[in-house]
């Protein structure tokens, strides 16, 4: 890498860094989400025991409300805000750090997966796009799981493009899939992106499904890995729950609290997304999220221009490669096209954060089918980006001050 461009990066980096670490306790924890985040990682680093709710309501227990200790989601999250809270403190900004920290090393990561596919200096230039991305911006200033599982899927993409030897680039995607989904299980669709890469990689069915299937081995191990501190917790087993419900509850676990909590959390998740109303379909508003949660208004929010970009995207740049019979870019396809599924269930506007990133990449692969000979197409898509550029400072904006 050349001086100059080690150096911009570097400043690129730094910018991204203050942005992330300036002001971190502005807003209080955002409630729920937040707020059941860091309650659940004081109990994993303290044995601290501070519901912020329960299932167990008037001597009633109510399956379909959210857990106290956020047991809805995957564990390997919140372990990694009780990491935080250890490290750098019992603060806000404490607990949001090391989400400030990874949210910045992405930038890094973010512009060699842009340099694969496109020359130099466009990759800088979609590096700090990137790195002004309001959504990415909000989401490493707290401790939004999605956050977390952003990092694990950008590095193995990384891994994936620059491990020569294609059994072991499988294999640490694999492993970093299985962080992502380990953190949040709105990152299931680099499941189907697995199939499609072992797809468009082997010819023989039968590899097809061996490799998958021992990726799929490996995933879950990772899985189940990151629940040790489920089974091992040291604190007392004295919970807040009926005896029966000891799978949703503080304490120590067996095998098949472990089985019963996969279960109860896909039946939730299947209650929640598909049969109440509290949320919109993310393709109806997927950039878009403010709430005022009694303390502060929180502002989650993509660049539309990139979103809406991106779901035009999602039927063009197939077509075009088909047409054209290009399989350069086909791993990029078995990634964008299985979370584009994301669009059509209820949601909110984080849940799009990666697919965001993809829609960026596509963009900045448009360069390479423009005719470099042609000054409007060239000057279209700089007016493109620099319009992206200004969207972004706008939004930024209005997340600081609002």
């Amino acid at each position: 890498m050349k001086k100059g461009t080690i150096i911009i990066l570097l400043a690129i980096c730094i910018l991204a860094f203050f942005l992330r670490i300036y002001n971190l306790n502005f807003r209080p924890f955002f409630l729920p989400d937040e707020e059941v985040y860091y309650r659940t990682a004081l109990y994993y680093a303290y044995d601290q025991r501070i519901p912020l709710y329960s299932q167990f309501v008037n001597n009633v227990f109510h399956i379909e409300f959210p857990n106290h200790l956020n047991y809805e989601h995957p564990l390997l999250g919140k372990l990694l805000v009780a990491l935080s809270l250890l490290i750098f403190g019992n603060t806000v900004e404490g607990v949001r750090f090391l989400s400030a920290i990874l949210g910045t090393l992405e930038i890094p990561i973010v512009y060699k997966i842009f340099k694969k596919y496109v020359k130099e200096s466009l990759a800088l230039v979609s590096s700090l796009i990137f790195a002004l991305e309001p959504l990415n911006l909000s989401i490493s200033r707290s401790i939004m799981l999605d956050g977390f599982a952003m990092f694990f899927s950008l590095l193995g993409l990384f891994l994936y493009l620059y491990i020569n030897d294609l059994y072991k680039k499988l294999f640490f995607f694999s492993l970093f899939v299985g962080l992502s989904i380990s953190t949040k299980l709105t990152f299931f669709p680099l499941i189907i992106s697995i199939i499609l890469l072992c797809i468009f990689n082997f010819k023989k069915n039968s590899e097809r499904l061996l490799v998958s299937f021992s990726l799929f081995i490996t995933i879950f191990l990772i899985y189940f890995l990151s629940y040790i501190p489920y089974f091992f917790h040291f604190g007392s087993n004295e919970g807040i729950l009926p005896p029966e419900y000891r799978f949703l509850d503080y304490g120590s676990h067996n095998f098949h609290d472990f089985l019963a909590l996969q279960s109860w959390m896909l039946s939730y998740h299947l209650l929640w997304h598909f049969n109440y109303d509290f949320y919109d379909y993310l393709i109806i508003n997927p950039w878009f999220y403010l709430v005022y949660d009694g303390r502060a208004y929180q502002i989650f929010t993509a660049n539309p221009i990139i979103v809406y970009s991106g779901i035009i995207l999602l039927i063009i740049f197939p077509i075009y490669l088909k047409l054209f019979k290009i399989k350069k870019y086909y791993e990029i396809l078995a990634l964008f096209l299985p979370f584009s599924f994301i669009l059509f269930i209820k949601g909110l506007s984080w849940y799009l954060i990666f697919f965001n990133f993809l829609s960026l990449l596509i963009i900045v692969l448009i360069y390479n089918f423009i005719n470099k000979n042609d000054d409007l197409s060239l000057t279209l898509y700089v007016v493109f980006l620099v319009s992206i550029i200004i969207a972004n400072i706008i939004i930024i904006f209005y997340y600081f001050y609002i």
